[in-house]
């Protein structure tokens, strides 16, 4: 594994386990965002399902910001998995990928988040990768969502709409 960002604390634990399996900490005492990632290779426009066993110790966002806490994520992009937060014991998460013109990438188990930070203790273990099939089915599923009001953002232009009865 190599280290990416700076965490205040890393270390390959012996003594906090999962089964038999020794398992990686990081440990944030102050607000940071920490990870560590090992290069994958992977096939072009495969997809890909990334699990591990994580535990946490009093893992708090610095600011209520979703996607902030243990999980996993790719190196350089929004991809990641749900994050853990407080103090629970060893649960099963995964991330799912799409490996599109990649040839590898570099996964990573993360402390913090994209859009903040986190402190506390987390422990990974038991990494596994297993490669998807594409699916050959042209039926596609659609899902319709109104919103009273949107405000974004889209090709630097600010587009706002809202819905009104007549």
């Amino acid at each position: 594994m190599k280290l990416n960002y700076t965490p205040l604390g890393f270390t390959r634990d012996k003594e906090t386990k999962y089964e038999d399996k020794r398992s990686y900490k990081i440990e944030n005492p102050e607000y940071n965002d920490a990870m560590f990632y090992k290069k994958v290779e992977v096939k072009k426009n495969q997809p890909y399902k990334v699990t591990c066993m994580v535990k946490t110790n009093n893992v708090q966002a610095k600011e209520e910001t979703a996607g902030v806490g243990a999980g996993l994520a790719i190196e350089g992009t929004t991809e990641r998995s749900v994050s853990i937060t407080g103090t629970q014991d060893w649960q099963k998460i995964e991330l799912i990928f799409n490996s599109k013109d990649r040839e590898e990438v570099n996964l990573g188990a993360r402390l913090g988040g994209n859009l903040g930070e986190a402190k506390g203790e987390a422990w990974f273990a038991d990494f596994k990768i297993e490669e998807g099939t594409v699916e050959q089915n042209n039926t596609w599923n659609f899902a319709c969502f109104i919103f009273k009001n949107t405000d974004v953002s889209l090709n630097n232009k600010r587009i706002q709409l809202q819905v009104t009865r007549k």
